[in-house]
């Protein structure tokens, strides 16, 4: 055995609530060591961020049966579809827990977003799916999910390309109920970057009263910060963040403070 699977195998680790492995190379036999030890019972949190984190070891992890995560970050790495598979189907309860999930950059695409949006995480609370290449079909899948009813912050940002029609994909949405911040940018600096993403938003039927929004790098304009100050939704917003919008004047600025 290498150092850290004899490391994880000590039982002088029981006590650890929290175990970080972010910017190492955490391999399957390090999932596996620490997935097949008895002695983390008291374990609740995980970050293997950066970690170049393969999906056989997420694999391994969601056979854990000593300890059950309440806070995961496996971002930055090369999960894939797989990633979301592996997440949804656990065997144990070792996600059943979980109430922050962090998956910002680990390739998942429409369809691993479509296996997290059917996963039965009743607790989750915070779902970070930045970076990932989510397309309209993912965000129908996750606003036809049913499995998320804790949800309550929801961050999507950096995904090119995907403009108004990816907020009105998530009309009636079961997860709207609870939602109280929305992070959502296209990471497009274009002058000429798709506008109308916050006009999708408020026109949504069902609006939350969201506490918090950032809509940073959304390709806004004028008659989206016209569209949010004349929305009585937004009257619950104590955060609202609109930087990096280089089509927004003075007018969509008035709009806000008067």
């Amino acid at each position: 055995k290498g150092a850290t699977e004899n490391l994880l195998a000590s039982p002088e680790l029981a006590n650890i609530v929290r175990l970080g492995f972010a910017l190492t190379s955490f391999k399957s036999s390090h999932a596996k060591a620490l997935a097949t030890a008895p002695h983390f019972t008291n374990l609740t949190l995980l970050d293997i961020s950066m970690a170049s984190v393969k999906p056989a070891a997420l694999s391994h992890i969601s056979k854990a049966t000593a300890f059950r995560l309440q806070f995961l970050d496996a971002g930055h790495n090369k999960l894939g579809e797989r990633g979301g598979k592996i997440i949804a189907k656990a065997k144990t309860g070792v996600f059943k827990d979980l109430e922050t999930l962090i998956l910002e950059g680990c390739e998942l695409g429409d369809a691993g977003v479509t296996w997290l949006a059917g996963a039965d995480l009743p607790r989750l609370h915070t779902l970070n799916l930045t970076r990932n290449e989510i397309t309209v079909a993912g965000m129908a899948a996750l606003a036809a999910s049913t499995s998320l009813p804790a949800l309550k912050h929801l961050e999507i940002q950096e995904i090119h390309n995907l403009g108004p029609e990816g907020i009105e994909a998530l009309a009636g949405a079961p997860l709207w109920g609870s939602l109280e911040s929305l992070r959502w940018s296209t990471n497009n600096f274009d002058d000429d970057a798709a506008p109308g993403s916050a006009r999708a938003l408020v026109a949504l039927p069902d609006f939350p009263g969201l506490r918090a929004l950032n809509m940073n790098v959304a390709g806004l304009d004028d008659a989206d910060l016209e569209a949010l100050a004349g929305c009585e939704a937004m009257a619950r917003c104590e955060s609202l963040s609109v930087s990096y919008n280089p089509a927004i004047t003075g007018r969509g600025v008035a709009a806000l403070v008067n």
